[in-house]
């Protein structure tokens, strides 16, 4: 990452209109956890690329880390008005409105995710079985959602128990 930042550096300061330099540089410290910088970085390119859909996942994700889940929401919202098919935007949905206690839509936004295409890490279906269980302890029935998610963790057992499965 030193190597990148400094090539992405110098290129920003040759040409400081440069989405992809600011797009890297906000990247590279994203993945840093500099989340200030990050954002900083990321609001640039998005103002001098407002479509770029990768980009603005970026963006929302270092709003997201930063607790700054409204602004986060607001963005992932923006990339499925630009890209309605993209399964990350949904993923960074369900985890803001698992913040926000709304364990309804965060099951519905993984479950989309799911199906446009996410990979069924095991790091999703951790987060799935947690707001399924959140929505079974407000909802009661979470059969039809977790029957849903065995498709994507077919031996999950918590998923098994919620969909009535053995």
């Amino acid at each position: 990452l030193d190597a990148a930042q400094a090539t992405l550096a110098e290129a920003l300061a040759r040409w400081p209109g440069s989405r992809d330099a600011n797009w890297g540089l906000g990247w590279v410290a994203l993945r840093r956890m500099q989340l200030p910088q990050a954002i900083g970085y990321l609001e640039r390119g998005r103002d001098l690329d407002p479509k770029n859909t990768l980009l603005r996942v970026n963006l929302a994700q270092a709003y997201y880390l930063s607790g700054r889940a409204d602004e986060a929401q607001a963005e992932f919202r923006q990339v499925l008005q630009l890209d309605p098919q993209n399964g990350a935007a949904h993923t960074g949905l369900a985890a803001c409105a698992s913040i926000r206690g709304d364990s309804a839509a965060a099951v519905r936004e993984y479950l989309e995710a799911l199906r446009l295409g996410e990979r069924a890490t095991p790091q999703l279906g951790g987060q799935l079985v947690a707001v399924l269980r959140a929505y079974a302890a407000s909802h009661g029935d979470a059969d039809g959602y977790a029957r849903q998610a065995l498709r994507y963790f077919p031996t999950d057992p918590v998923l098994k128990q919620l969909a009535g499965a053995s």
